[in-house]
């Protein structure tokens, strides 16, 4: 079982999760990804998994903030937590492009300007990422020094939907990673595996497969008709 580490609003880790009864943990190249957590609702458990706080694995870049807890009650089993959420990139849809927009050049200088006017020295100082102490706590990564170039314009446009069209145009993918205590924006791009890659039961990676023989859609005569009405048809 994969231990869940559990930080609360200020990046600050809390605590570890190392039982739970189920965890559906989907990270997405270029989309967002989400998550689900089915635990028990001990009291531990429900301090831990409140709304706003983030949950992270050691295997995976990807850390969820929660945005939903509900509480299963079954006089039976027990009371279950349900705690769901969503990758930390979709910060990235909380802003809008403030104006107009172009770009006559690099797509990713482009796209790193955007993110830095918009969420680390923006012209409003509201719009800026800060913790619970104002401390600002976002900024740009690494960058990977994309060659593609473009020539357009954009006015209020969702960013985080301005950076997924760039992105399945150009097969990258993006994140937002937590490192000391802050968020770190960067692009990606990763390896094609499609030649070296097989799944089969013969190398023995798949974990389960469905075989399914069906004929209740199968026929053996086509009648088809020409032009005309009724029976003129021909």
């Amino acid at each position: 079982m994969i231990d869940i580490y559990v930080l609360n609003k200020d990046l600050e880790e809390i605590g570890i999760i190392d039982a739970y009864t189920s965890l559906i943990w989907v990270n997405r190249y270029d989309e967002v990804g989400d998550c689900e957590v089915y635990i028990e609702a001990t009291n531990e458990n429900l301090t831990l998994l409140k709304k706003g706080n983030y949950i992270a694995r050691h295997d995976d870049d990807m850390v969820c903030r929660i945005e939903k807890v509900e509480i299963d009650t079954d006089t039976e089993n027990g009371n279950y937590i349900i705690a769901t959420g969503y990758d930390i990139k979709k910060i990235i849809d909380q802003r809008i492009i403030w104006g107009q927009s172009s770009v006559d050049g690099n797509v990713e200088d482009y796209i790193r300007n955007l993110v830095y006017d918009a969420f680390v020295n923006p012209d409003l100082s509201a719009r800026a990422i800060t913790d619970t102490k104002g401390r600002q706590n976002f900024f740009l990564g690494n960058k990977t020094n994309f060659n593609e170039v473009t020539s357009e314009q954009n006015s209020y446009k969702n960013i985080g939907e301005k950076i997924r069209d760039f992105c399945k145009r150009y097969n990258w993918g993006y994140k937002v990673i937590i490192n000391i205590k802050n968020f770190y924006f960067s692009l990606y791009k990763g390896t094609d595996r499609t030649d070296s890659v097989m799944f089969s039961p013969d190398y023995e990676n798949l974990k389960t497969t469905t075989y399914i023989d069906d004929s209740s859609n199968i026929g053996n005569v086509a009648l088809v008709a020409g032009e005309g009405e009724g029976a003129k048809r021909s």
